[in-house]
């Protein structure tokens, strides 16, 4: 008998199009739980609702007084880079104010896109920039220092997720934590019932998880706005 064989259930964390991502989900003739992300039309994923955690992060630096924030996007027209795309809209027009095309630039998950996505937020007049990942957060304050502009005097940044790069960089990141391990075990729980299932266990509710992050993390890379 082969390894694949052996196997009872796959958890998948896929960055593939939906359309990819359903032929291979349905080659595999396994229970499966997706993670990170919502799939149209399937009941068997775990995410962590990002928008709330982007919300949380701009309505942050909005209370600090700032009304110029860019996003730094992460890869739009997917789950994750919409969801965040959304809280941060969601924050400034809940303040009226209004997330227009200019202050949105993307960098997907690419720290490398960072510098020319931070320029384009600049040129608009941003004085806080609301990143979609830690590592784009992080390369964002490289590319301010590496431009002479003082975080968070002159510009603010916050993001969301918190790991040690939060913690090790200059200034320490303003983040939202988000529940990864939590979404892990919610994953691999649900898997284990759908496996279950398949062997005349109980019938497992067809309902997606989406799991709230974790509180707002205040540290050093955001202040209240010089008028």
């Amino acid at each position: 008998m082969s390894n694949v064989n052996m196997i009872e259930g796959i958890i998948i964390a896929s960055f593939d199009e939906d359309d990819r991502l359903r032929q291979t989900l349905a080659s595999t003739g396994r229970p499966y739980v997706i993670l990170n992300r919502f799939l149209s039309g399937d009941y068997n994923c775990v995410a962590i609702d990002t928008r709330v955690a982007a919300y949380k992060g701009v309505r942050h630096l909005i209370d600090l007084g700032h009304r110029r924030i860019g996003h730094l996007a992460g890869r739009l027209g997917r789950f994750n880079g919409e969801m965040r795309l959304q809280g941060w809209s969601d924050a400034l027009r809940e303040a009226g104010l209004v997330p227009h095309d200019d202050l949105v630039a993307e960098a997907g998950y690419d720290p490398e896109k960072v510098p020319d996505a931070v320029d384009l937020l600049l040129a608009a007049g941003v004085t806080a920039i609301h990143a979609a990942t830690l590592l784009t957060g992080a390369a964002a304050i490289a590319r301010l220092h590496a431009l002479g502009r003082k975080v968070p005097q002159e510009i603010s940044v916050v993001t969301m997720h918190d790991d040690l790069l939060a913690r090790v960089v200059y200034p320490e990141v303003t983040t939202v934590g988000l529940p990864t391990q939590r979404m892990g075990r919610a994953a691999a729980e649900r898997l284990v019932r759908l496996i279950e299932q398949g062997n005349d266990g109980p019938t497992v509710v067809q309902e997606n998880i989406l799991l709230p992050p974790d509180d707002l993390i205040i540290r050093d890379s955001a202040t209240v706005l010089n008028s």
